[in-house]
């Protein structure tokens, strides 16, 4: 048997081989890596440093603001809150809009620009200006921060305070005679990215060059590490506090009043027996914080000090018999609504924080269920000449569930009643008219005739 003996092939020659295989599976990826630094050369586009962004809503008289980059929804702020994003660095357009209840569709608000530059982090303050939506655009250096580092950002949204105020930001104590404020602002102004350390601190304001003249000072807040926060220096809740704040920090928002103002509470008697009460608190029973609470008829607020306490609600006159008694914790400068309802010997309490804030173009409405007599019921607040048939109801309210809180837009509406999923009207329609901004309300009892419902309008409607 015969071989054919092949030819030597040296280990060079086999090296050569290999090398020209090589070459020519990495021919395609060289061939896509000129092929791009050619087009990076040309302007084709390479994807720009982010920055981080945190978008603040502190206008008082606006209500939910949707927040629009372009035109892509990046989301919905409420009053006194934020919300952080992360975007390519460029110029931008951002829209603001609102949803007007009645409207379909939401109207545009606002629209402006901002250069986010690549190495800064933002906060987009939303505030107001000569009576409109106005933007604060606060830009301050990256920074990575350990866990035991923090920022803080200042920024005064207080069209309500007259004079720039020195801001204190020192843990619980500080004597401000013998502290250093962090800066003067006044309205509109800022004071730029510095740092501070983590831990729990209490925000003193006072004015400018005269630290005895104290604006407000808050409950103690925490400053958490490894953050940048902003805080807004804000209108305060009532006309007795000129400012309040919120801080804002990696989408946590801790608002802030001054401790120092006492909040308020009032009574709206729905009880069945249509008889005055009496409501106390922490069992000072003579006299009575609140004597003599008629039938369907709101009283004045009552000034309480903030913490915890105890309500009781008795008969008008007789402290011995405690119909309700439950805790609660009043906040600084806070307003809200103690409903009581039910039967003697079988009341309830429950309670509502109510606004003190008018929000542009829009009605707040409060609907009370004080009804035994049926379960469950719905309520139409509706245009005139709509056929209830026709929408679904406003509010639907049971004896455990008896508050609803309704935006309404300006003008006229018809008030009916009806026992749930049934065509049983109860009350109404009854004429409501909303001409302002502000709170209002509708309480709903037992019919006096022992048939039915009656409805009762309240707060603003009869202004």
């Amino acid at each position: 048997m015969n071989f054919k003996v092949l030819p030597d092939v040296s280990s060079r020659r086999v090296a050569d081989a290999a090398q020209r295989h090589r070459w020519l599976r990495l021919a395609p990826l060289m061939l896509a890596c000129v092929v791009l630094a050619a087009c990076e050369s040309e302007g084709g586009r390479v994807r720009p440093p982010s920055t981080d962004v945190s978008v603040i809503h502190v206008a008082r008289s606006f209500g939910n603001l949707e927040f629009r980059r372009v035109e892509r929804l990046e989301g919905t702020l409420s009053y006194r809150s934020s919300q952080a994003f992360s975007w390519d660095s460029g110029p931008y357009t951002f829209n603001i809009d609102a949803t007007i209840p009645g409207l379909n569709t939401p109207i545009r608000l606002y629209t402006f620009t901002a250069d986010l530059t690549a190495g800064n982090d933002y906060s987009i303050v939303l505030t107001e200006a000569n009576g409109w939506l106005h933007e604060l655009i606060l830009e301050a250096p990256q920074a990575e921060l350990s866990e035991t580092e923090a920022e803080i950002i200042v920024v005064n949204t207080a069209a309500g305070l007259e004079t720039a105020v020195d801001v204190y930001v020192e843990p619980p104590g500080t004597e401000l005679l013998a502290a250093t404020p962090r800066g003067s602002v006044d309205f509109l102004e800022s004071l730029p990215a510095a740092a501070i350390a983590p831990g729990e601190y209490e925000l003193s304001l006072t004015q400018a060059g005269n630290p005895t003249s104290v604006v407000m000072v808050s409950d103690p807040f925490e400053i958490a590490g490894s953050a940048r926060a902003t805080l807004s220096v804000i209108d305060g809740l009532t006309s007795a506090s000129p400012a309040a704040a919120l801080v804002s920090s990696a989408g946590t928002d801790t608002p802030l009043s001054d401790r120092e103002l006492r909040a308020g509470i009032r009574v709206l008697n729905a009880m069945t027996s249509r008889g005055p009460i009496d409501v106390t608190v922490n069992s000072n029973f003579s006299p009575p914080l609140i004597p003599n609470a008629m039938f369907a008829m709101p009283t004045d607020y009552a000034l309480v000090v903030p913490g915890e306490h105890t309500l009781q609600v008795t008969p008008a006159g007789n402290p011995g018999a405690i119909e309700v008694e439950t805790t609660f914790r009043a906040f600084p400068g806070q307003r809200g609504t103690w409903f009581v309802r039910g039967d003697p010997g079988a009341l309830a309490a429950v309670y509502s924080p109510d606004s003190q804030r008018l929000i542009r173009d829009i009605a707040e409405v409060t609907v009370y269920y004080g009804g035994t007599t049926v379960n469950s019921v719905d309520v139409f607040i509706v245009p005139p000449d709509t056929d209830p048939n026709t929408v679904a109801p406003t509010a639907t309210l049971t004896g455990t569930s008896a508050l609803s809180f309704v935006y309404l837009g300006l003008g006229g509406y018809t008030i009916t009643v009806r026992e749930s999923g049934t065509q049983n009207v109860l009350a109404g329609p009854v004429a409501a008219g909303i001409g302002f901004e502000g709170s209002y309300g509708i309480l709903i009892t037992n019919g006096a005739s022992g048939a039915g419902m009656d409805v009762t309008l309240i707060d603003r409607f009869n202004l």
